[in-house]
């Protein structure tokens, strides 16, 4: 006869070994339910990862989003801009929840990701340019930027470390972060993308 532990959490098993929990999932819904928050406290989670699949998957399927849509088509704003304005502020609210999570492990953790739209991503400066804008509307310091891998991808991604980014090859893009991606220390947080502009 089995006799299965009615407390055994393998999550947590996982985390005590040194793996790192991630969500690859967000949306509005989920952190308006405070789900996300929920599997951060109770699941071990420790890292969210985006990509445009899962937004248009969230953003689509949700009215979440309507009220935000609404002012930004008041505003005039061109689908590409109101599509980066609704991620980015799913992902700073992310952030946030995973701050805690950042803050205790020293940057390991408590990452949210957001990718560079892979549309940008045969042009250098253009990869640039938009990983620095995503960092700027983010303006988190656990944002995990994700650049296409492409010709381009990796170019710009070597643009990004001299302004203080580490970089991480994965199998399909490459991942900038703000913080330490080895024990040497990470740069300063405000010298990342210079300034954000007022």
């Amino acid at each position: 006869m089995w006799v299965v532990d009615a407390v055994a959490d393998p999550l947590a098993d996982l985390s005590a070994t040194g793996v790192s929990i991630w969500l690859d999932d967000l949306s509005r819904l989920r952190l308006t339910s405070g789900t996300l928050l929920e599997l951060v406290r109770d699941r071990h989670v420790v890292g969210v990862t985006s990509n445009p699949t899962i937004f248009a998957g969230a953003i689509s399927g949700s009215d979440r989003y309507d009220a935000q849509v609404a002012d930004l088509a008041l505003r005039g704003v061109d689908v590409d801009e109101a599509l980066r304005m609704l991620t980015t502020f799913d992902v700073r609210w992310a952030a946030d929840v995973l701050r805690p999570a950042y803050d205790a492990s020293d940057g390991v953790d408590g990452r949210v990701s957001i990718e560079v739209d892979p549309r940008l991503a045969h042009g250098t400066a253009k990869v640039v340019a938009e990983a620095c804008h995503l960092w700027w509307l983010v303006d988190r310091p656990n944002l995990f930027i994700k650049i296409p891998d492409t010709d381009a991808g990796p170019a710009g991604d070597r643009g990004l470390p001299r302004r203080g980014h580490q970089r991480q090859r994965h199998p399909d893009c490459w991942r900038v972060t703000a913080g330490p991606a080895s024990p040497h220390p990470a740069p300063d947080p405000s010298a990342r993308c210079g300034p954000r502009p007022a």
